[in-house]
């Protein structure tokens, strides 16, 4: 069900009905701007695991990379 025949369904006199189910519609929208204004998300993740650290340190150094042909040959590679 679509969001505008959601709205059609409320009733009229609980107008805070519809303001809270578009909350997190607006919430996601918000997000999206944001991350395409910083170009990536809008705030530093400073807070890794080691093995992330370690993830990170290996593909800066081109190791444990998997390539792939397409977007079919990754959810191959991925098993989806």
């Amino acid at each position: 069900m679509k969001f505008e025949d959601l709205k059609k369904r409320l009733d009229k006199d609980r107008p805070m009905t519809t303001i809270t189910l578009r909350m997190p519609e607006e919430a996601i929208a918000l997000f999206y701007e944001q991350i395409a204004k910083h170009h990536g998300l809008p705030f530093q993740i400073d807070d890794y695991s080691e093995e992330t650290l370690a993830t990170f340190a290996a593909t800066d150094r081109g190791e444990d990379l998997v390539v792939c042909e397409d977007a079919e040959d990754m959810f191959s590679k991925l098993k989806l």
